[in-house]
């Protein structure tokens, strides 16, 4: 008889930021990180996509520019652990100012995530996106 155990360590860089935003052109995450094969372009991707229903390849995932929101560094099993908080805290604050937008748009009916924004029932223009361009800031 035996016994078999593992261990693998993750670390979190709190001082990481995340961009999350939406346009006429769907939804968009952004960070400085950089993926040479590690897939987080995938994990921004799918953290975002999941809460809202949306489909991954819907979302645009902006990476490795030094203008970016900052990082985590490329070692030690951190980029996950540290960039999916992020996303979730940056929709967070997103959906409610969409939700508001959409219930002046939609006259308080019921709404769901689309590509560039939240989609409801408009008597005059069913299906019709709310973009973030009408979004107060």
């Amino acid at each position: 008889m035996g016994l078999a155990a593992a261990t693998w360590f993750y670390l979190v860089e709190p001082r990481v930021r995340v961009r999350v935003s939406s346009s006429p052109d769907g939804f968009a995450v952004a960070c400085a990180a950089q993926d040479f094969g590690n897939g987080i372009r995938t994990v921004l991707a799918r953290a975002l996509a999941a809460p809202l229903g949306i489909s991954p390849g819907d979302v645009t995932v902006e990476l490795g520019h030094s203008d970016l929101p900052i990082g985590p560094h490329s070692s030690g099993s951190r980029s996950t652990a540290s960039v999916v908080p992020g996303v979730l805290h940056g929709l967070e604050q997103l959906l409610p100012r969409l939700r508001r937008a959409a219930d002046r748009a939609f006259g308080g009916g019921p709404c769901t995530p689309a590509p560039g924004g939240l989609a409801g029932a408009d008597p005059a223009d069913p299906g019709r996106v709310v973009p973030r361009a009408a979004v107060p800031p």
